[in-house]
């Protein structure tokens, strides 16, 4: 009797499995926000005097946008990005790893500039020429900024300062912290290619199975670079911020696709396709202070909203015992469940849990158990209509569907506004939120559901007994839809 229920508790049993794996150790698995456990204060200024004048206002702004693209990427903590003031920013990072700490400070500090040039042939070790170059390197650096700060369409070979025809990049430093070997490069519009024409960017590995960054270029890109790489038998040099991290020899035309490939490590992988993703900062900041932050909020505050948290639980669990029975016995097994879910989605998404994401976790509760008791009330209506338990179960469940879905879809619209127009805690609440909608929704109706025919087949439950404050009702509302509209209209 029970065989036509195997695969829905097979499926079942895999995913608490699934679960009890992936939260272990739940206390170091699940990271805390800064409100919770303090991490470090950072507090960086945002040189202007390379900026064009016209653009100043708008700098850090452009910079606090493409240093929280960069930690988007990274997807492992939540961190607080603001203005301060007219040029600096203040950023939390909460935890206190300091090889992370450093790892994401290296994110804040590169400038992420990526071009990819054509290797002087004559000179690409000639010392000589190197020192040339570098003799009047401030004035240099000046033109370059200004020429390369001009639109690309305006940015005409004729125009290139004398100065501006070759640069020196160097090769990754050794283990030592030695300057690598110096690379000449040819700077001229035609002899290299900006990296924001790179559509997208990936980790990957190159013919020796050693990491590797694949990029592909878009649009006006794809030409350029597929007109770079007809210098056959040339050398081409990747240059991210000034450093020569790749140079390779040009075996046949490339139009689209590439890879950078070197001595990389993974996380250094991870860290230059975050670069490139997330796009180049109009002028690098610096880091003018360091602090470690204690818990925003105070131990005291996180004990007791977290107390008034398992309370408010606990009441609920109660409540559905004591007033549904045997069903609400259903509903708790299946609110558990639910809460084990929203917790392992956290660990896999690598998500950070704050107080606001935890009052959303709350409020997730309050809606599995809202979906369970709309599902419950629908059974009873079935019941009293004189149908058998099998099939006011079915009825029950039919008409609740949608009830249900209704109230999952707005509220998840609710969540996506405030992710995309949040910002810090907000967004802390809306991922939690989102991710308990999915959740509460998949346990009122498959586990829920599974686990009450299964006990109403089986004979476990053959009648479902409510408590029932209310013996009838006869109330007309739709009789009264136009003062609900004007209503809705005044409070919306």
């Amino acid at each position: 009797m029970m065989s036509k229920f195997f695969r829905g508790y097979f499926l079942l049993a895999l995913l608490i499995a699934g679960c009890i794996y992936s939260l272990g150790d739940y206390q170091t698995s699940i990271k805390k926000g800064i409100d919770l456990e303090g991490g470090s204060e950072l507090l960086y200024e945002i040189p202007l005097e390379n900026v064009p004048a016209s653009q100043r206002s708008s700098v850090a702004s452009d910079v606090k946008d493409v240093i929280s693209a960069r930690f988007d990427s990274f997807g492992l903590k939540e961190i607080s990005v603001a203005i301060s003031g007219n040029n600096r920013l203040l950023i939390q990072l909460p935890g206190s790893d300091n090889d992370a700490l450093e790892r994401l400070k290296g994110q804040i500090e590169r400038a992420g500039q990526l071009n990819i040039h054509l290797v002087s042939a004559a000179e690409y070790s000639s010392p000589t020429v190197v020192a040339e170059i570098e003799a009047d390197m401030t004035r240099r650096t000046q033109a370059m900024m200004a020429y390369n700060s001009l639109p690309v369409d305006q940015q005409d070979p004729l125009l290139v300062p004398a100065e501006l025809d070759r640069i020196v990049t160097y090769r990754k430093p050794d283990q030592n912290g030695n300057r690598g070997q110096a690379v000449v490069v040819e700077n001229g519009p035609e002899n290299r290619v900006s990296g924001s024409f790179i559509q997208s960017a990936s980790s990957g590995f190159d013919q020796t199975s050693a990491p590797a960054v694949n990029f592909t270029f878009g649009g006006a890109g794809s030409t350029l670079f597929g007109n770079l790489t007809q210098n056959v038998g040339r050398s081409l040099a990747i240059v991210l911020d000034g450093v020569a991290v790749s140079v390779a020899t040009i075996n046949e035309p490339i139009y689209s696709r590439g890879q950078i490939s070197g001595s990389f490590t993974r996380a250094e992988v991870d860290d230059i396709v975050t670069l490139l993703r997330a796009g180049s900062l109009p002028t690098k900041p610096v880091l003018k202070s360091q602090q470690t932050v204690g818990s925003v909020l105070g131990k005291e505050s996180v004990d007791r909203g977290t107390q008034a948290m398992i309370y408010g639980f606990l009441l609920v669990v109660v409540f559905m015992l004591l007033y549904y029975r045997a069903a609400g016995l259903v509903a708790v097994l299946s609110l558990f469940f639910n809460l084990m879910l929203v917790l392992t989605l956290l660990v896999i998404f690598r998500n950070t849990l704050t107080f606001p994401g935890m009052a959303g976790m709350l409020l997730t509760v309050g809606m599995a158990v809202d979906a369970n008791i709309l599902i419950f009330e629908r059974i009873r209506e079935e019941r009293d209509r004189g149908k058998q338990l099998p099939a006011a179960f079915k009825a029950g469940f039919q008409r609740a569907f949608w009830t249900i879905f209704d109230a999952n879809l707005t509220t998840l619209i609710t969540a996506f506004v405030l992710f995309q127009f949040g910002t810090g805690p907000v967004k802390g609440f809306a991922v939690v939120l989102s991710i308990g909608i999915f959740t509460s929704f998949f346990c009122s109706i498959f586990v829920s559901r599974l686990l009450l025919s299964s006990m109403i087949d089986a004979g476990v439950i053959k009648e479902l007994k409510m408590g029932r404050l209310v013996s009838k009702t006869s109330i007309d509302f739709m009789s009264m839809r136009g003062v609900a509209r004007v209503l809705s209209i005044i409070l919306l």
